[in-house]
């Protein structure tokens, strides 16, 4: 009767630690999906914006590997901290020179024309 009760006990104490270990794996799959989520919204600091996000509302699927809720926790947290993204920049337009004063500048140095 002993050998049984052990049996049930290391069975229940090994469960525990499957399901102490999904939920490790749950909790590094939503970070590192916020983590890449964070990348490509353009944070500057990831580590620093992942410590501050909300990951609360976050969860991974297991049947489907998705993480839900990424995407809005960033939003949120774009939306308190947007001093933690880098600005969106538009390259400037290309310098273009009229004709005649390009013709100038290449005369005045003496260089051929392209």
């Amino acid at each position: 009767m002993d050998a049984e009760i052990d049996w049930k006990a290391k069975y229940e104490k090994e469960m525990a630690r499957v399901a102490e270990l999904k939920e490790h794996v749950r909790t590094f799959m939503v970070r590192e999906q916020v983590k890449l989520e964070l990348r490509a919204f353009g944070t500057i600091d990831a580590e620093l914006a992942l410590k501050l996000a909300d990951t609360s509302g976050c969860s991974f699927d297991e049947e489907s590997n998705v993480v839900i809720g990424a995407r809005e926790a960033i939003l949120d947290l774009a939306a308190r901290s947007p001093y933690l993204f880098a600005p969106k920049i538009k390259a400037p337009p290309p310098l273009r020179m009229k004709n005649e004063l390009l013709d100038a500048v290449q005369k005045e140095l003496g260089m051929r024309k392209f």
